[in-house]
């Protein structure tokens, strides 16, 4: 069974365009259009709408909710997954999470942090270690293409959606860092900051620090450290030569899908998925639980909303969240 991202039945306009985008949102959702509503819509909606209310005092009428019954063919318990994001600045935002048991929709969890919004331009300072050994003569080249890939994936998705500009996009500035002549530890990003300073970067510049070490003496995963704002992708296939196209889309695919996702609040929790197909594309998660879709049928994904989830309150709330109140 595939999964279903349940949103609120919602009337459609009655205008060619505008069920032509019901459709493609319900597409994108995972759910069905029927006589212009979005249908799978049960007591779910309610029971979580007043979760968000009694955990933490928000408003959330039309509330996004990720529920996979087959657990992306996971043996772990099973949870049905319900994000807000709401407030903050232009590169910053409050993220609320609630985890719930499927058998009776009690809240199991909950989390609730500041984190980089995940909307618009993001500027990405990127150290790439340039191993003779791994990164090739044509690396530049292959690089760039791969970080213009993602983006125009982000392009293709907003497109499925009926929109014309992606919610989200890379600014990249790439600075090849000679391993043998400078001084840097990869996976320190003190380190590194102080090597890109050297080559001349303005550090306050960017919204992300992102390190590429594909090191042929080492095999090392990804990992994003959140309060140094910074990514480290490392040589994840033990490649022992100059990396080639694929590989290279792999690695961005690595650091911009995945590790990026991270900063955006996503944990692994929130739809997982074992041995079988992604469900999601090239993306780490459900559209939805990013407020990449429109789930109060106002026409706008929510995380562009000036009232996310049909809430007003919502969509002003500023204040900081209790530091008792972060994750328990």
């Amino acid at each position: 069974m595939m999964p279903v991202a349940r949103v609120s039945g919602v009337d459609v306009k009655p205008t060619t365009r505008a069920r032509m985008k019901r459709q493609l949102v319900g597409a994108a959702l995972g759910v069905s259009v029927v006589n212009g509503v979005l249908s799978g819509m049960d007591g779910q909606e309610a029971t979580v709408s007043r979760a968000f209310d009694v955990e933490f005092g928000l408003r959330v009428p039309r509330p996004a909710i990720y529920d996979d019954p087959a657990n992306g063919g996971c043996r772990g318990e099973r949870k049905v997954v319900a994000t807000a994001y709401a407030g903050g600045t232009t590169k910053r935002t409050e993220l609320r999470v609630l985890y719930f048991a499927p058998s009776d929709m009690k809240v199991i969890g909950r989390a609730a942090k500041t984190v980089l919004r995940p909307s618009g331009r993001i500027d990405v300072l990127v150290a790439l270690i340039a191993y003779p050994q791994t990164v090739g003569e044509d690396a530049t080249a292959l690089w760039t293409a791969a970080q213009a890939r993602v983006n125009a994936e982000h392009v293709a998705y907003a497109r499925s959606i009926g929109r014309r500009d992606a919610i989200v996009q890379f600014a990249n500035t790439n600075v090849f860092i000679d391993p043998r002549s400078d001084r840097v530890t990869p996976r320190n990003p003190t380190s590194v900051r102080e090597a890109l300073t050297r080559a001349g970067a303005r550090l306050e510049a960017f919204d992300i620090l992102m390190t590429i070490d594909i090191n042929p003496l080492e095999s090392v995963g990804g990992y994003a450290l959140e309060s140094e704002s910074a990514i480290y992708v490392g040589n994840v296939a033990r490649w022992k030569e100059p990396l080639d196209e694929v590989a290279w889309q792999r690695v961005a695919a690595a650091a911009y899908n995945h590790e990026m996702a991270h900063h955006w609040g996503w944990d692994h929790d929130w739809s997982p998925t074992c041995g079988r197909s992604h469900p999601f594309g090239e993306f780490a998660t459900s559209p939805i639980l990013l407020g990449w879709t429109d789930v109060d049928g106002d026409g706008v994904p929510e995380i562009r909303d000036d009232t996310p989830y049909g809430s007003a309150i919502v969509g002003q709330s500023a204040s900081p969240i209790p530091p008792a109140a972060r994750e328990h």
